[in-house]
């Protein structure tokens, strides 16, 4: 299922290993736009409710309680999302100040 497109154009969104929750939701939904890509390395894989639980005194867990799919049925949990482009920043780029994520995007574009 598609969604309709307001805009037009190229959109790309990036993405890293901490994009969860909310901006996981919303980037799984402008997969299924039009001339959407997404640009970085796969992320944590942390949508849906969350629920508390306490196993002893003050020690606490968290976990998800609901499955998530993308509209074809495939599980989101656990996998992430997949980036149409890979990009995985090195420690050499963070220390050089690089977005190598944004750069590989304004290549694309």
């Amino acid at each position: 299922m598609k969604i309709k497109t307001i805009l037009s154009g190229k959109f790309v969104f990036l993405l890293n290993e901490e994009t969860g929750s909310q901006s996981e939701e919303m980037t799984m939904s402008f997969q299924t736009a039009d001339d959407t890509t997404i640009s970085g390395c796969q992320n944590e894989s942390s949508d849906g409710n969350v629920s508390n639980f306490g196993l002893i005194k003050e020690v606490f867990t968290r976990f998800t309680g609901v499955g998530v799919f993308y509209p074809n049925k495939k599980e989101a949990q656990r996998i992430g999302i997949v980036p149409d482009i890979e990009v995985k920043p090195t420690i050499l780029d963070i220390q050089q100040g690089k977005d190598e994520v944004f750069d590989r995007a304004l290549q694309f574009v």
